[in-house]
């Protein structure tokens, strides 16, 4: 039997938490100073929603981080048009 709120082995520093929320069933995520919401899927488990709503935001994190380290290059003479 899952407990609530409840924790994924593979996901350290996050708790998780199954709620109604306007009418529909939600994972609630809380974690790193963050708090994220996602519905869930007919079929899915809790476990596969939580799994999903983290790793979507860690992508975006990665993506975003990526976008900030890249240099901006800038042309020294302008373009021929």
């Amino acid at each position: 039997m899952m407990t609530n709120p409840f924790e994924v082995r593979w996901l350290k520093g996050w708790v998780f938490e199954v709620m109604l929320m306007d009418g529909a069933v939600q994972v609630e995520a809380r974690g790193f100073g963050v708090c994220l919401r996602t519905p869930m899927y007919p079929g899915e488990s809790p476990q596969a929603a939580a799994d999903r709503l983290v790793i979507t935001e860690e992508d975006k994190r990665r993506s975003k981080q990526s976008a900030a380290k890249s240099p901006v290059v800038v042309p020294s003479q302008p373009l021929a048009a």
